[in-house]
C-alpha cells in the first residue's frame, strides 16, 4: 500500500513506538521532485520528529533511515 501526503502527529506516533523494537523510516517525496523544501521537511524534519518521540517515550529501538535524492 502506498500512502500519499501522509502527515503523522507526535501524539499518535510516540505511544506507537513503545510497541516496536525496530523502525524503518522510508518516507520520501517523489524522487523526481525538485522541491528542496519538501525534501527538507520529509527527510530532516520527519526524522527529527521520530527521534524526538524516542526521547519523549524513553524508547530504545533500532532505527534505519533511507532517503533518495536525485
Amino acid at each position: 500500500m502506498i500512502i500519499h501526503n501522509f502527515v503523522f502527529f507526535l501524539q499518535d506516533l510516540c505511544p506507537a513506538l513503545k510497541q516496536v523494537d525496530t523502525v524503518f523510516n522510508v518516507a520520501s517525496p517523489p524522487p523526481a521532485s525538485n522541491n528542496k523544501e519538501l525534501f527538507y521537511r520529509v527527510n530532516f524534519e520527519g526524522t527529527k520528529y521520530i527521534i524526538k518521540c524516542f526521547r519523549t517515550e524513553q524508547v530504545k529501538v533500532r532505527c534505519s533511515h533511507f532517503t533518495v535524492t536525485s
